[in-house]
């Protein structure tokens, strides 16, 4: 069995997934993973396209899925994740790709360093409007970090499950506790924070596509604070009030009155 599951999420991305395979495809040069692509019954070709790009790639083993009905994406992620059974999982999104062909094995070997770390990450390359930017801040200094809840609290550094690596074990365990949260990937992130530290690697590894039709970003003002409120308010809850002065001042830093 191999040590790693790459993860490609998919839905409606049939011009881009083939890029975003491709760069999995890359890391196994350095690392013994496989890689499972798993589409929620996108009404384009990105099913067949996935399943074409596997066909001429038989060095290494790619499965790709095709949910019979859509799932939507948080239950499409607590879906596909219960299945895996590799020690450790990578996710990317079929929108976005790896750009190093080494982030798996820097990861892996950070996580096996460290083995009471919840979880590592590292800077990527956010792409909006055809402008490109280093994030997080933290990527210039060009050195490792190891953050903690409160980190992450003030600032979602991860910001995407594109540039991260899990044990997945831990993963699944937090996944079924979120079924009604939103803010998916931050809430998932804080919980695992709060279980050890967050190791930041600095070198970029991933470039993550912001769209106008996605998410987040088609969200108003008002339905992304709101968004922000129900986050922190979970996970206050679901953490039994451990970090509350901690959440009360990010609900303030994120312009939530007296909160």
């Amino acid at each position: 069995m191999a040590e790693i599951t790459a993860l490609i999420l998919t839905y409606n991305q049939e011009r881009t997934i083939e890029a975003a395979m491709r760069s999995a495809i890359a890391q196994s040069e350095h690392q013994d993973i496989e890689i499972l692509v798993s589409d929620d019954a996108s009404p384009d070709s990105t099913f067949e396209t996935a399943k074409a790009v596997a066909a001429r790639s038989p060095s290494i083993p790619i499965e790709v899925r095709r949910n019979p009905a859509n799932l939507g994406t948080m239950r499409h992620y607590r879906h596909v994740i219960s299945t895996i059974t590799t020690p450790y999982l990578a996710i990317l999104e079929g929108d976005d790709v790896w750009t190093s062909p080494t982030k798996l094995v820097r990861q892996i070997d950070c996580l096996k360093r460290m083995s009471h770390a919840a979880f590592c990450f590292t800077a990527c390359e956010v792409t909006e409007d055809q402008l490109s930017r280093l994030h997080p801040a933290l990527a210039h200094t060009r050195r490792y970090w190891n953050l903690g809840v409160v980190d992450l609290l003030f600032e979602n550094s991860p910001s995407t499950f594109s540039n991260c690596m899990y044990r997945t074990g831990q993963l699944q365990s937090v996944l079924d506790r979120v079924q009604h949260v939103r803010g998916f990937d931050w809430i998932v992130n804080l919980i695992l924070a709060s279980k050890g530290p967050v190791i930041f690697d600095p070198t970029p590894s991933t470039r993550y596509v912001l769209h106008a039709e996605g998410q987040w970003s088609r969200l108003s003002a008002h339905q992304r604070k709101s968004m922000i409120g129900d986050t922190l308010s979970a996970f206050d809850e679901i953490t039994d009030f451990a970090y509350q002065p901690f959440v009360i001042e990010a609900q303030r830093k994120f312009g939530m009155g007296n909160a």
